[in-house]
């Protein structure tokens, strides 16, 4: 399955109650390595090998939730699991960097 584009808050919640497992990627259109990493992040979930919900948020348009979750630089990935934080890291990063994070 594709990553899916938070839209509102709401939205965000909605994901969290309902799946076990996500990874937020923030992101923003104007910065570049945000835009190099999207096609690594889509790769990433595009297929069945990830047991997690790839997830992105636009910083831009969501400033609350990447509040929420102190980001101060992009891309950053944060690894929810059951509504906790898991794991997060900052900055580009390969397929397999990202696969080991999620893992």
């Amino acid at each position: 399955m594709a990553a899916i584009e938070v839209t509102d808050i709401d939205h965000f919640a909605e994901l969290i109650a309902n799946n076990d497992k996500i990874v937020i990627d923030f992101w923003a259109p104007w910065c570049a390595p945000c835009r190099a990493m999207m096609p690594v992040f889509e790769k990433v979930f595009s297929g069945d090998a990830i047991e997690a919900t790839g997830v992105k948020a636009n910083v831009d348009e969501l400033p609350v939730l990447a509040q929420k979750f102190g980001i101060r630089s992009i891309p950053a990935i944060i690894v929810i699991e059951n509504g906790e934080v898991k794991t997060q890291s900052s900055g580009l990063m390969n397929e397999q960097a990202l696969r080991d994070l999620v893992a």
